[in-house]
């Protein structure tokens, strides 16, 4: 009777091999699209900082104009449109933040750079020190809840 050789591959090492590698690529996705979410959420927060530093400098801009004493004058909260109008605004806390109210938000203190990602400003003036706290909001990347940076500057009459 004659032996036979066994040439090639069975099933079994066939499907093994391809779970292998299977597992392998599905790490290298699941790695790639953290990754890719961390970028995005970086760059929503550079954009975020960018618009409050601008809010800062229409702060600064009315400060130094004829128009300073609106500044300081009430309402305490507040936010600058993109005409240097001082325009009242809400600020919540962040759990319980409502973009969609435009009295709490009014349209023109709205910035939506070309991220696609609607960045809401509201500042808020210490009237003890005359220190202004530019909070700029977005939602966040991905479902990760709403995000805030703050940036504050103090300023004399």
């Amino acid at each position: 009777m004659r032996q036979l050789d066994s040439h090639g591959d069975t099933i079994v090492e066939v499907l093994l091999a391809i779970l292998v590698v299977s597992t392998i690529l599905g790490g290298a996705f699941v790695s790639a699209r953290r990754s890719q979410t961390g970028i995005r959420g970086t760059q929503e927060r550079v954009e975020a900082l960018k618009v409050a530093e601008a809010q800062i400098e229409r702060i600064r801009a009315i400060a130094k104009s004829s128009a300073s004493s609106t500044l300081y004058a009430n309402p305490v909260t507040f936010c600058i449109d993109t005409g240097n109008t001082k325009q009242a605004a809400t600020l919540r806390t962040l759990a319980t933040e409502n973009f969609a109210n435009t009295t709490w938000h009014p349209a023109g203190c709205n910035s939506q750079p070309a991220g696609g990602v609607t960045y809401y400003t509201v500042t808020q003036r210490t009237a003890a020190d005359n220190t202004f706290t530019v909070y700029t909001r977005w939602d966040g990347v991905g479902g990760s809840g709403r995000q805030e940076v703050q940036l504050s500057v103090r300023m004399d009459p």
